[in-house]
């Protein structure tokens, strides 16, 4: 069985998530902003007209709504989003190349909309934690993105949480 190339780094906020990143092109250096939630790579590729970018982020770690910027120029990608981990899929030519994937923080769970983020921590998240409060994963009231820490169980560390982001505006 063959092992396609990878790189894995440790991004720390709140708590360490292991994030992957699957190329044909060489992965120089990865990272996370924790000031602006950003994910940070350096990639080269050499000798092949176009390189594939599979990446693994922890949602925990970056919410959904991602932007992919390669050398201050957005380029479309594919997301696919799992249970606990999010998919990003993007091409990128040969050559250098500086890339920032933008996503959300983990309390911005509510929105304008229940369910839908708005790019703010504001009372509406916290609102939504506190009815949901107790619930647990299993319950038909439970809903994954509201549990911040992803313990099984919407309580006081999601509050917590929501809290010190709170008045927080995403990048």
């Amino acid at each position: 069985m063959t092992v396609p190339p990878y790189s894995e780094f440790n991004a720390t906020w709140r708590d360490i998530y292991a994030v992957t990143v699957f190329s044909n092109a060489t992965v120089l250096e990865a990272g996370f902003n924790q000031t602006v939630k950003h994910v940070h790579l350096s990639i080269f590729s050499n000798g092949n007209s176009e390189s594939l970018v599979y990446v693994i982020i922890p949602k925990r770690l970056l919410a959904a709504n991602f932007t992919v910027v390669s050398d201050d120029i957005e380029v479309g990608h594919t997301v696919m989003q799992g249970e606990r981990n999010s998919f990003l899929y993007f091409i990128l030519n040969e050559g250098s190349h500086t890339i920032e994937i933008i996503g959300m923080l983990l309390a911005d769970v509510t929105g304008l909309q229940a369910g839908v983020p708005d790019r703010k921590v504001d009372m509406r998240d916290i609102g939504a934690l506190a009815r949901l409060f107790g619930v647990q994963k299993g319950d038909p009231d439970y809903i994954g993105n509201y549990d911040i820490n992803d313990d099984a169980i919407i309580d006081m560390k999601d509050i917590d949480i929501a809290a010190r982001d709170f008045g927080k505006n995403l990048p």
